[in-house]
């Protein structure tokens, strides 16, 4: 069951009287060049600071106050994700160190001794019998 009217209202009043607007929280990311992404990292920053002040205002403690903090910290451990990888990957995607973090050295797998190995074993059991 949802809140009353006057008490989402009064809830909804102390997170805007702390909170600053959609366009301050986007203006954090000007050095995003993607338009999406940058309004979708705005989006995801004012909610993390809308969830806390909603259990800051509710006096977290103990176990709500731990949960406060995991939130905290999965939403902007996931932000910081969004724009190291943005950067990296698209503004410096043609730089040296970028690209080698993209290159793995591979071993070509070696089927063919296995098989050959299988082989000689047959065929030195077939020379060696009791």
């Amino acid at each position: 069951m949802a809140f009353e009217t006057g008490t989402k209202k009064e809830i909804e009043d102390y997170i805007k009287g702390h909170l600053a607007g959609w366009d301050w929280h986007q203006a954090r990311f000007n050095i995003i060049s993607d338009e999406t992404l940058k309004d979708r990292l705005a989006d995801e920053f004012m909610s993390a600071r809308y969830i806390y002040k909603l259990l800051e205002g509710m006096s977290a403690d103990d176990w709500l106050l731990r949960a406060q903090i995991r939130i905290q910290v999965l939403s902007y451990a996931s932000i910081y994700e969004a724009v190291i990888h943005h950067i990296l990957f698209e503004d410096f995607k043609s730089h040296p160190d970028v690209i080698a973090l993209t290159e793995f050295k591979t071993k070509k797998p070696l089927v063919f001794l296995l098989i050959n190995w299988q082989l000689w074993k047959k065929s030195l059991s077939m020379m060696v019998k009791p």
